[in-house]
């Protein structure tokens, strides 16, 4: 994580709590202390991004890293595309955004809360759409196709149980979470506004 004269990117958004960032990093220098740094702040998400597969990652990043990436974090583990094939063809990061996918992900994002009005965003503390929205992921899925980075990514798809299982925990903790939601977070933002 970037650090600069005994500061990090955590001071940073510690000195801006009225906005959210989202910070892209391969999720390395993320240690239990970090993590719940984060969590304190409340207004910092990590996107974790990889080079491709395992092969592809650990020739670009080191052997092992794939691994230090993949195995602590929660992040999508289906591939829309290969980085590494797409920049050995002369392609770039582009090519995988305009992916399906991607473009599917993006307009979750939308419909949940980045093209809405500040007093209609839905709730923030369940924005997540692997975990909190599984069935509306599972339509992305479907829709998109894309390859599945391991074995449990590709019994997952097709898992009723645990499908049905991560839907209703969505369902579940989007309810118990929204009158907070509401009372603490988006009445705020609106009276912040009015005055």
């Amino acid at each position: 994580m970037w650090k600069s004269k005994g500061k990090t990117l955590l001071d940073l958004v510690e000195r801006q709590p009225d906005d959210y960032f989202l910070v892209y990093t391969n999720g390395t220098f993320i240690d239990d202390e970090t993590a719940a740094r984060m969590r304190q702040l409340g207004n910092v998400t990590p996107a974790i991004s990889v080079e491709g597969f395992e092969a592809e990652t650990d020739a670009r990043r080191g052997k092992g890293v794939h691994r230090q990436i993949v195995k602590p974090c929660v992040f999508i583990p289906y591939a829309a595309a290969n980085i590494y094939e797409i920049y050995n063809n002369g392609g770039d990061i582009n090519q995988v955004f305009e992916t399906e996918l991607f473009k599917q992900l993006r307009q979750f994002q939308n419909d949940y809360a980045y093209a809405r009005s500040n007093e209609n965003v839905d709730n923030w503390l369940c924005p997540c759409p692997t975990r909190d929205h599984h069935e509306r992921f599972q339509d992305i899925l479907q829709h998109t196709q894309p390859k599945p980075i391991d074995e449990s990514a590709a019994i997952a798809m097709q898992d009723r149980n645990y499908i049905e299982g991560m839907t209703e925990y969505g369902k579940q903790l989007y309810s118990i979470s929204y009158p907070t939601w509401k009372a603490r977070y988006q009445q705020t933002q609106a009276q912040d506004h009015i005055v």
